[in-house]
């Protein structure tokens, strides 16, 4: 972020207090019994759209009019990863989820046990989370969980070019 930005970048850092730091320590402390909520699946694309949209707001009067918040790349590690799957198109595949949750692989593979906790979600509030924007022009992403998560057919909305960097 540091690196853009000192080119002359407009970067956001978003703090996604469902499954952000403090969480996390909070979880490893023993003082939460998960290190995120399943609603974080939905509410962390709608942060960063929230964040576009404030941006959007502010432009003329904080930043001159200086900003594009009509062309926005999002950069995502593990979940943020996930996060910006779903800011280009991907949707949540529940049937395909499913299917792969009820494998016992799920106890030794976290990015899956990550991913199967979307199944907690209300089906009517997967189906009806429209999680996109179109202002996300486009995305890198580095080891995003999401393989079962958004399965062949949730991945085949994703529009705009993607960088996606994994490890072996």
């Amino acid at each position: 972020a540091m690196h853009l930005a000192s080119h002359g970048f407009a970067v956001a850092l978003p703090d996604h207090p469902g499954s952000d730091r403090a969480r996390l320590q909070a979880f490893y402390r023993g003082f939460e019994a998960e290190n995120f909520e399943p609603g974080e699946y939905i509410d962390r694309p709608l942060d960063v759209s929230f964040i576009l949209d404030e941006l959007s707001r502010l432009n003329s009067e904080s930043f001159s009019g200086r900003l594009n918040p009509e062309q926005a790349g999002v950069f995502g590690y593990s979940f943020g990863g996930t996060t910006a799957l779903a800011l280009a198109g991907a949707k949540i595949d529940l049937a395909h989820l499913q299917t792969s949750c009820d494998t016992r692989s799920s106890l030794f593979n976290i990015s899956l046990l990550y991913q199967c906790r979307a199944l907690e979600l209300p089906e009517g509030a997967v189906k009806n989370a429209e999680l996109k924007d179109d202002r996300v022009q486009a995305i890198y992403v580095f080891v995003p969980f999401s393989r079962s998560l958004y399965g062949p057919e949730g991945m085949a909305n994703v529009e705009g070019p993607v960088l996606w960097e994994a490890t072996d």
